[in-house]
C-alpha cells in the first residue's frame, strides 16, 4: 500500500484509497475533481460522483464547487491558499499557474463553477434510476410506474401467505410459527441481502401431519404426568447445578409454553441432555417416553419452522417480482438489481454507460454490496476510464443497511493501486497516540480485508485542550452503570466552569457545542437527554428516530381524538397531557359542555380548511406553544410538533380526509417505520444549532468530529440483541469462505458461530468510529468492578495496555475532584 499525494498521484487506471477517520477524504476526493476538471479537461457532467445518501450528496456536491471557487481565488490571486494550512493543495494550485502546462487553468475552472448545475453527483440509487431512464430499452425491464417502500407489501405478503397455510396446516402445527410481526421485521431486515444465495434443508422433508399427531401425543403425556415427569429430574441423579430445585416451576412452564407453540428451548430436557448430566457414580436404565420423544420433536419442529419461512421468503420474493413485472411497482432494491442484471447480461449497455462518464469516484465504497460493486466494476473498469473508489473498511456499520463489509476485498483485488491517507487532519497527536494504540495489533478488526495503519497528526498544536485537572487524551470514568449519568453530569459542570480551548489567535472557555455524547441506541440517547435536561444543560438529541416515537406525537393523537370524538374523557385526557399542562382539580373546575362544543367547532374547521392551520391557530389561541417553550425541553418538544403538523399537511395535500389522517397517525406511532434515506423526512430535527452538548447514536456520529467525546456505557456497544426466539435467531445472512453472501435457514453451529464472528467484527467497527470523532479527548464509561464480558472491549484495553499503559492509568476519580 502506497501513501497517497494527491499532487502527484496517476490520474489513470484503477485506484482504492483508503481513508481512516479524520484523514480528509471529502478533501482527497475534492482535489482530485479538480485535477480531472484542469488536467483531463474534463465537466462536471463528465465526471461522475457516487455516494451514499441523499444528505451526504448534497455535503459533497457543495463541498465540490467550493472547493472550485477556492481553486479559482487562488489563480486570480483574489485569496491564495496557504502552504502551512495544506501544503499538497497549495502545491497544486501554484502548478497551475505555470501557463507553459496549463495555459487554460483559471479558465477550466470558472467554466466547471458555471455549468456545475450539470454536475453527475449521485447517491447509488439516483444513478440506477438515471441509468433506467437514460437506458431504458437496453435494460430491458419492465416499464417502471412506481417506486415504493416494500414495507408494506411485506406485510401484506406474509399474511397472504399465512392465510394460505391456515387451509392445509393443523391448528397445532400452526402454533409452532413464530409471532408473525417478528417474521415481518426480520424479511425487511433480510431483503437488503435478497440477491444473497439461499440454503436450506433441501433434502429433508417432514410429514407435517405425522409432526402435528407426535405433538399431540406428546401433550398428552405431558398433561397426564406433569408433576412425575419433573419428579423424576429431581429424583436426586441429575446435577443440581444444571437443575437447581428452585428452578423447577420455571423448567415446567417452559416445557408447557414449548407444546403449545412458542419458541421456548427446552433441550436440556432431552433423554441425551439428561444422560450428560447424571450425577458421578449414577446410572438410570430407562428413561420416560416423553423424554426419549421430545428430542426428535424439537429437531422435527425447527426444520419445519425453517422450512415454512424460507417458503414464506420466496414466496414474497416471488410476488414482490410478479408486482414488479406486471404492473411496474418497483422497489429501491430494485433498481440497484435491475441495473446490475442489464450489464451482466448486456456489455453493450455496460460499454455506453462507460462512455457517458469518462472519470468514476464512488465515495463511501465500504457501504457497497456485492451488486453496486459488479456494476461499477464491469461498466468503468475495462480500461478505458478512471476509476478511484474512496472508502474506509474500519468504518463500515452498515450492514443493517445491506451494506456489505466483505465486498471490499473483491475490490481490492480489482484495482490497479492502492493507497493509503496517513494525514490525520481531525485529532491531536496525544489522541491519535490513544486510538492508535488501541486498534493497531495484529488482526483486531479480525476481517482479512482490514488492516490498521496508525495516523500522524497535522495538528501543530496552536489548538489544544486547557485543563488543568486532567491533561491524557483518554479519560476512564469507573463506576457502576447506575451512578454513570451521575458522574457524567459532575464531569460535564467541571469541564463547562474550568476547562479551555486554545487556539492560535485565543483562548476560551469550552462551550457545550464542544461536547458529544455517543451511544448505541436511540432509547440509550433518549434517556440521557431526559435526565440532562432535568439537570439544566442545553443539550440537543441528533437522532435516527421516528418522529412518530415522540411524546408529541402521543399527545397530537390525544388532541385529534378529541377533536373527532368529544367526549368528556378524551377532552379531559388532552388537557391533562402536556400541551396544556393542568392537573386534575383544574381540569375538573373547567366547563366540559364548552370545551366539547370548542372541539366540535375545531372539527368543523379542521374538514373546511387545512387541519395543521386550524390546529397551529387552536394551539396559538390557548399559548400551547408558549407551555411547551417554558419547559426546559421545550425547544425539543417545539421543534416535534412543528415537524409532525408539517407531515400533516402532507398527508392533506395527498388528499386524506380528518378521519383518515386520524387512522394514518395512529399507524404510525403504533409501528413507527425505521428511519433510512427513503423517509427521511420522518426523522426527528434538530431543535435548533445553539451552544448545546449533542447528544446521538455513534451511526449517527459516523463523518463528524467533536473536541470532546463522552462514550459513557461503552460496554454497552454489543451486537444487537434479539428477543425474535431461537428459531428466527438461527436464520443468519453470513459470508462463506469466496466472501460471497448467503442466507442460511438451517441453523447450524458453523452458520450461528459465522454469523456471532461477523457481529464481533462490526462492534469493533463501532467502537472505531466511535472513537475516532474526538479532537482532544474521549471519555470512556466503564465498571471494572464488573467482570468485562464483552470480549472486544476487553480486546481493545488489552492492546491499549500493551502499546501505551494500563488502562487503569486513565481512571479519573470525579467525586474526589
Amino acid at each position: 500500500m502506497q501513501l497517497f499525494n494527491l499532487y502527484k498521484v496517476s490520474l489513470n487506471g484503477t485506484k482504492l484509497i483508503e481513508a481512516s477517520a479524520g484523514t480528509g477524504k471529502t478533501y482527497t476526493l475534492s482535489g482530485l475533481y479538480i485535477r480531472y476538471i484542469v488536467e483531463k479537461r474534463l465537466t462536471p457532467d463528465q465526471i461522475l460522483v457516487v455516494t451514499f445518501t441523499k444528505a451526504a450528496t448534497a455535503e459533497l456536491k457543495g463541498r465540490l464547487r467550493q472547493q472550485l471557487i477556492e481553486c479559482k481565488n487562488h489563480l486570480s490571486g483574489y485569496h491564495k491558499v496557504s502552504k502551512e494550512d495544506n501544503e499538497q493543495l497549495y502545491e497544486l494550485y501554484e502548478s497551475y499557474k505555470d501557463e507553459q502546462h496549463y495555459p487554460d487553468a483559471l479558465k477550466l475552472v470558472s467554466l466547471a463553477i458555471i455549468c456545475f448545475d450539470q454536475a453527475s453527483v449521485f447517491t447509488i440509487n439516483s444513478f440506477c434510476q438515471k441509468i433506467l431512464d437514460d437506458f431504458n430499452s437496453e435494460c430491458q425491464s419492465p416499464v417502471l410506474a412506481e417506486l415504493i417502500n416494500t414495507d408494506d407489501e411485506i406485510k401484506n405478503y406474509v399474511y397472504d401467505f399465512w392465510r394460505f397455510k391456515q387451509k392445509e396446516l393443523s391448528v397445532d402445527l400452526l402454533a409452532l410459527i413464530p409471532d408473525i410481526e417478528k417474521i415481518i421485521n426480520k424479511f425487511k431486515w433480510l431483503l437488503s441481502k435478497s440477491h444473497y444465495k439461499s440454503i436450506g434443508f433441501r433434502d429433508i422433508e417432514i410429514n407435517s401431519k405425522s409432526l402435528g399427531e407426535t405433538l399431540s401425543d406428546l401433550k398428552i403425556l405431558w398433561e397426564s404426568d406433569k408433576e412425575l415427569l419433573m419428579d423424576f429430574i429431581y429424583c436426586g441423579k441429575f446435577s443440581g447445578n444444571k437443575y437447581p430445585k428452585k428452578s423447577r416451576e420455571k423448567y415446567k412452564n417452559d416445557i408447557e409454553e414449548f407444546l403449545n407453540g412458542q419458541l421456548t428451548d427446552v433441550s436440556k430436557f432431552t433423554a441425551e441432555s439428561l444422560k450428560s448430566n447424571l450425577n458421578k457414580d449414577q446410572n438410570v436404565d430407562t428413561f420416560p417416553d416423553f423424554y426419549l420423544q421430545l428430542e426428535p420433536i424439537i429437531s422435527e419442529r425447527e426444520i419445519f419452522v425453517s422450512q415454512f419461512l424460507q417458503e414464506c421468503w420466496n414466496y414474497i420474493l416471488e410476488r414482490l417480482d410478479k408486482n414488479l413485472q406486471e404492473n411496474g411497482i418497483y422497489s429501491y432494491s430494485d433498481q440497484i438489481r435491475l441495473v446490475y442484471q442489464a450489464v451482466k447480461t448486456n456489455s453493450n449497455l455496460a460499454h455506453s454507460i462507460s462512455n457517458q462518464w469518462q472519470c468514476v469516484m464512488i465515495d463511501e465504497f465500504q457501504d457497497t454490496d456485492a451488486l453496486q460493486f459488479e456494476i461499477f466494476n464491469r461498466c468503468f473498469n475495462q480500461g478505458q476510464n478512471s476509476l478511484i473508489y474512496v472508502g474506509d473498511p474500519k468504518q463500515a456499520i452498515y450492514d443493517f443497511r445491506g451494506a456489505d463489509v466483505f465486498v471490499y476485498e473483491k475490490a481490492k483485488l480489482s484495482v490497479d493501486e492502492i493507497y493509503n491517507l496517513e494525514t490525520n487532519w481531525r485529532s491531536t497527536q496525544e489522541m491519535l497516540n490513544i486510538s492508535n494504540s488501541m486498534f493497531d495489533s495484529n488482526n483486531t478488526f479480525l476481517l482479512n480485508a482490514i488492516s490498521f495503519h496508525p495516523s500522524k497528526s497535522k495538528d501543530d498544536q496552536s489548538s489544544k485542550l486547557i485543563d488543568n485537572n486532567y491533561s491524557n487524551a483518554l479519560a476512564v470514568i469507573n463506576s457502576p452503570a447506575t451512578s454513570r449519568h451521575e458522574k457524567l453530569k459532575n464531569e460535564l459542570l467541571r469541564l463547562l466552569n474550568f476547562a479551555e480551548i486554545q487556539t492560535a489567535s485565543e483562548a476560551r472557555k469550552l462551550q457545550e457545542k464542544d461536547i458529544a455524547i455517543l451511544v448505541k441506541t436511540n432509547r440509550e440517547a433518549i434517556e440521557l437527554y431526559e435526565f440532562l435536561i432535568a439537570e439544566n444543560f442545553n443539550v440537543t438529541l441528533s437522532s435516527e428516530a421516528s418522529i412518530f416515537t415522540t411524546e408529541i406525537a402521543k399527545q397530537l393523537h390525544y388532541l385529534i381524538r378529541a377533536i373527532l370524538f368529544p367526549s368528556k374523557e378524551n377532552v379531559f385526557t388532552t388537557y391533562q397531557g402536556l400541551f396544556f399542562q393542568m392537573n386534575i382539580a383544574e381540569i375538573h373546575s373547567l366547563n366540559i359542555e364548552e370545551l366539547t362544543s370548542e372541539f366540535i367547532a375545531l372539527r368543523v374547521q379542521s374538514q373546511q380548511q387545512a387541519l395543521s392551520e386550524s390546529l397551529s391557530r387552536f394551539l396559538q389561541e390557548k399559548n400551547v406553544y408558549g407551555n411547551l417553550l417554558s419547559r426546559n425541553d421545550g425547544e425539543r418538544h417545539y421543534t416535534d410538533l412543528i415537524h409532525l403538523l408539517e407531515l400533516f399537511q402532507q398527508q392533506q395535500d395527498n388528499g386524506l380526509s380528518l378521519e383518515q389522517l386520524y387512522e394514518w397517525l395512529i399507524k404510525q406511532i403504533s409501528k413507527p417505520e425505521n428511519i433510512n434515506d427513503n423517509n427521511e423526512n420522518q426523522k426527528r430535527r434538530l431543535e435548533s444549532d445553539g451552544q448545546k452538548i449533542t447528544i446521538m447514536t455513534i451511526h449517527k456520529s459516523k463523518g463528524l468530529e467533536f473536541p470532546i467525546v463522552f462514550i459513557p456505557n461503552i460496554e454497552k456497544i454489543k451486537p444487537n440483541g434479539s428477543n425474535d426466539g431461537k428459531l428466527l435467531n438461527s436464520i443468519v445472512a453470513v459470508h462463506e469462505d469466496d466472501n460471497n453472501g448467503v442466507i442460511d435457514w438451517r441453523g447450524t453451529e458453523k452458520a450461528i458461530a459465522k454469523f456471532q464472528f461477523e457481529q464481533k467484527a462490526e462492534q469493533m467497527r463501532v467502537l472505531y468510529v466511535a472513537i475516532t470523532r474526538a479532537k482532544f479527548r474521549v471519555y470512556l464509561g466503564v465498571d471494572f468492578e464488573k467482570k468485562m464480558d464483552n470480549p472486544t472491549i476487553a480486546m481493545l484495553l488489552k492492546n491499549l495496555e500493551i502499546n501505551l499503559a494500563n488502562i487503569k492509568d486513565f481512571i479519573i476519580d470525579i467525586d474526589e475532584r
